[in-house]
């Protein structure tokens, strides 16, 4: 998660889960699980993401801006439409691969640290879906800025 610095991410933790420990402590579990999940998945995503969003915006520029003469003005059009091409598709596609990875960490992590397994459940679920999006804003950052590099 290195795109975006640590003290900038804020997981949301539900008040509801106050009974179950202290929000400090699942900010911490989450920051560990997210930055496993993310690392796990990231590279493929990103890169199947960037060669789709490089070849759509090579076919869009070339119908697009066929009769535009000024060459600066194309590469900053293509540059702009490729990062966020590519920011868009990396967050679209990694959502489900995100979901599944934060499930097996969390659950990995939370087994060890607590017993009865509904609760289990309902922890994970619950910081999943909670957090789910921030995840895919991170990797479309990312993506967004691989494609700048």
């Amino acid at each position: 998660m290195a795109a975006i610095p640590r003290e900038e991410i804020r997981f949301k933790i539900n008040p509801k889960l106050g009974s179950l420990g202290p929000q400090v402590q699942y900010s911490k579990i989450m920051d560990l699980v997210l930055d496993k999940a993310n690392r796990e998945i990231i590279l493929p995503v990103i890169q199947r993401s960037v060669t789709i969003a490089s070849r759509t915006t090579k076919e869009l520029i070339l119908k697009d801006y066929a009769l535009e003469s000024d060459n600066n003005t194309i590469t900053r059009s293509a540059h702009l439409m490729v990062g966020t091409l590519a920011g868009s598709l990396a967050h679209v596609t990694c959502k489900e691969p995100l979901r599944v990875a934060l499930y097996s960490n969390l659950r990995n992590l939370i087994q060890n640290l607590m017993s009865g397994s509904e609760t289990i459940e309902q922890l994970i679920h619950t910081l999943i879906n909670d957090n789910l999006d921030l995840g895919c804003a991170i990797i479309e950052v990312v993506a967004t800025r691989q494609v700048a590099s």
